[in-house]
């Protein structure tokens, strides 16, 4: 395990030591080692030094999982530039937005179109295109990757790694995943994401002879911090595809003898799924972990049960990267009820609405200090004072309680409560109960806006393949389960619950429909 202080050196330091050890795989055809990722990397750091890149620049990257966007990374933060991810699968209109906010120095794209003609890119110094294929250059400062790779050019004086200060210079602005409102950037330092990288790499007993295999998107907080920089610390190997499938996620696993697997809970279950019928050799899985949303009991136990493995539950938020796992020794309760212990050097309570703290076992707005605590919003200072109180306490926006031994339950996003003729409703109630039955493969709860109660409720139900029901069956289903208020209003059923980029379920859109549906009634 690479243990310096220099996070951004890893890469050196892996080359020296392991040079032909296999670094990141893109679960095709491209394959590249430490020392050739290291290699990539300088000319990468060369080509955008010689374009104009110094320490506290901005550079705008617009990419889905490549193994590219590895070299991409470092070459960008060693040089003291602020890397700005943003997935292939968001709106133009919300990149082009993202764009003129930051002002970006330089622009990375995955392919050459009319995003890149936009007027919020036309002042940047340089535009980098990965894919070449049935792309033209958009302007003389558009450069193609393959062609800045072919030339290969390294300058000694371009390539060293800047000085910085791990806790105070920013390497990364994350943007929140906007499922519960507009989409805000939160400055990480090196010290945020490496550390909590390094953290869960103990918890989870990492060495370099792991191989990952990394179905996440790698431009948000889960893919990158867990999935692309853990693996590097350690030494160990990524299999990166350029596309979720659970059929090719199995495939990989089988193939490249994969020990370690990651994802949200829907991607676990379409996997759990296909793995029935699929059959692949998953022995080699040894550990993995879920994180990103709620992950039910039955799920956890599916997972246990069907894979073999005991994944770890993990917690966080872009904010503050990763706060908590539970352990591979704990007992079944911990694992599928709490979401584990706070790392040493952080410290969690929970508090009341005037910022008390409560006492053990109940419940409040969970609260955070510690080394993974952003700078704060980019450009948005009166945002950052909501959320960081005047003691350095990180207001999660969660509801939790702890118990005696420390360990954190979450209760739900206080944004997600539904409050209906003044009866608070945790979602994740009624998530329980649906999901408790045999004929159900994902739920969502909604709450939305109704005259009459305030807020109504609406359960999204997914069912198991080549089955059946009726939608009053299923509202009445939850009848006697949960008190008459939380009774949904209506159930409607899905081939598939909308999706964010990160693989939340998006309860945005899904309140807008509901709310735009009943404006029309």
């Amino acid at each position: 395990m690479y243990a310096g202080k220099d996070y951004l050196s890893l890469l050196n330091y892996w080359s020296g030591l392991t040079p032909n050890a296999e670094a990141v795989f893109d679960g095709a055809d491209r394959r590249l080692s430490y020392g050739e990722l290291c290699h990539e990397t300088e000319v990468l750091q060369t080509f955008l030094v010689d374009k104009g890149l110094r320490k506290g620049d901005n550079v705008l990257v617009v990419l889905g999982n490549t193994v590219d966007f590895v070299s991409l990374f470092f070459a960008v933060t060693r040089i003291g530039a602020v890397f700005i991810a943003c997935d292939t699968a968001i709106e133009p209109e919300l990149v082009k937005s993202r764009a003129g906010f930051s002002c970006p120095k330089i622009a990375v794209f995955s392919e050459a179109n009319e995003l890149c003609r936009a007027e919020e890119f036309k002042s940047v110094s340089a535009t980098l295109v990965f894919s070449k294929e049935g792309s033209e250059p958009v302007t003389e400062n558009t450069f193609f990757l393959e062609d800045v790779l072919a030339v290969g050019k390294i300058d000694a004086s371009s390539v060293s790694c800047c000085e910085y200060d791990a806790t105070k210079d920013p390497v990364l602005i994350a943007f929140t995943s906007g499922s519960t409102g507009n989409p805000k950037g939160a400055m990480l330092t090196a010290e945020n994401i490496f550390r909590a990288a390094r953290n869960i790499g103990y918890r989870m007993h990492v060495s370099s002879e792991d191989v990952f295999v990394v179905p996440l998107p790698v431009t948000h907080m889960f893919g990158l911090v867990v999935g692309m920089l853990l693996p590097l610390l350690f030494g160990a190997r990524i299999v990166l595809p350029k596309r979720y499938s659970p059929s090719l996620i199995l495939q990989l696993i089988e193939k490249e003898h994969a020990t370690v697997i990651y994802g949200v809970p829907t991607m676990f279950i379409y996997e759990l799924d296909v793995q029935k019928e699929k059959k692949a050799d998953i022995s080699s899985l040894k550990t993995g972990m879920v994180a990103g949303a709620f992950c039910p009991e039955n799920l956890m136990i599916r997972i246990g049960d069907e894979m073999g493995i005991d994944v770890l539950v993990g917690y966080g938020s872009t904010e503050a990267v990763s706060i908590s796992t539970t352990l591979p020794e704990d007992d079944l309760r911990s694992r599928t009820c709490t979401v584990g212990r706070v790392f040493d050097g952080n410290k969690v309570r929970v508090v009341d609405a005037n910022n008390n703290p409560v006492p053990l076992g109940e419940s409040g707005e969970l609260a955070y200090k510690g080394y993974g605590t952003m700078l704060g919003y980019y450009r948005m200072p009166e945002e950052t004072d909501l959320v960081i109180d005047s003691e350095g306490w990180l207001h999660m926006g969660d509801l939790a309680s702890l118990d005696e031994r420390g360990y954190i339950t979450i209760h739900g996003r206080i944004k997600d409560l539904i409050i209906r003729g003044g009866n608070n409703i945790d979602p994740r109630d009624l998530q329980k109960i649906y999901l408790d039955r045999a004929d159900v493969k994902d739920v969502c709860v909604v709450g939305y806006g109704n005259e009459k109660f305030g807020e109504a409720i609406c359960v999204y139900v997914v069912l198991e393949d080549h089955v059946e029901s009726d939608s009053e069956e299923l509202r009445e289903y939850a009848r006697g389960k949960v008190p008459k208020f939380a009774v949904p209003d209506k159930v409607v059923v899905l081939e598939k619950i909308p999706e964010l980029p990160s693989g939340k379920h998006d309860i945005v859109s899904l309140r807008q429909s509901l709310e735009a549906e009943q404006a029309n009634s």
